[in-house]
C-alpha cells in the first residue's frame, strides 16, 4: 500500500506538472521556446543548434511538454497510473516470498526433525540464516539483471542490505525480550517461561 501511495503520488505530481506545462505551452509557446533552448545551451548545445532543435520541436507538442518536465523540471512523464498498481503488487508478492523464507525454513526444520529430535536452536537459527542470504542474493541477481548491472555485486548488495535489517529487528526482538523478563514480576510469569516465547 505504502508502495502504491508514494508512486501514485508521483504520478499526480506529473500529472498536475504536465497540465501546467501544457496551458504554458497553449498560451506561452513563445517564453517557453525561450525556456528550453536556455536549458540546451546550458548543456553545451550551441545557440543556433538550440534555436533550430526548438523550433522543430515546438511543432510537437507532446514531445516538446514531455521535454520540458525532464529538461526543465526533472520529472518523468506520467504513465496514467499503471506503474502504480503494478509496482505495488511486485512489492506486495516479492515481500510475501522473500519475507516468509526464514519462517517456512523453521517449520520445515521443525517438521524433518519430529517431535522427540528437536534440532539445536542456534543450528536453526544458522540454518534459517543461510536460506533467507541465498534468497536475498537470488533477489539481487534479479534485480541486477534487469538493471544490466553486476549480478554478484547485486547480489552481495542486497545480502548486506538484508543483514542490516535482519540484524536490527533481531536487536529489537531481543530489547523486547528482556524487558518482558524484567517486567515478568509484574505480569504474573516466570523467566522462564517468557524465555520459552
Amino acid at each position: 500500500l505504502g508502495d502504491w501511495y508514494s508512486t501514485r503520488a508521483a504520478d499526480e505530481l506529473a500529472e498536475n506538472e504536465r497540465a501546467r506545462e501544457e496551458w504554458e505551452y497553449d498560451n506561452h509557446i513563445e517564453g517557453e521556446r525561450k525556456e528550453l533552448e536556455q536549458l540546451l545551451c546550458a548543456r553545451g548545445v550551441p545557440t543556433e543548434d538550440a534555436h533550430e532543435v526548438v523550433a522543430i520541436l515546438s511543432k510537437h507538442r507532446t514531445a516538446f511538454v514531455d521535454l520540458m518536465l525532464t529538461q526543465e523540471l526533472g520529472i518523468q512523464p506520467p504513465d496514467g497510473g499503471e506503474s502504480a498498481t503494478r509496482g505495488a503488487l511486485v512489492t506486495f508478492f516479492s515481500f510475501l516470498v522473500f519475507g516468509s523464507t526464514p519462517i517456512i525454513t523453521f517449520c520445515l526444520l521443525q517438521h524433518a526433525a519430529g517431535e522427540y529430535a528437536m534440532p539445536a536452536r542456534n543450528v536453526d537459527f544458522a540454518l534459517c540464516c543461510l536460506a533467507t542470504a541465498a534468497t536475498t542474493f537470488i533477489l539481487g541477481v534479479a534485480k541486477a539483471a534487469v538493471t544490466g548491472g553486476s549480478l554478484v555485486k547485486g547480489g552481495l548488495q542486497m545480502d548486506v542490505n538484508a543483514a542490516i535489517a535482519g540484524g536490527m529487528s533481531f536487536l529489537v526482538s531481543s530489547g523486547m525480550n528482556a524487558l518482558m523478563i524484567s517486567v515478568g514480576i509484574a505480569t504474573g510469569a516466570t523467566s522462564s517461561d517468557l524465555r520459552t516465547l
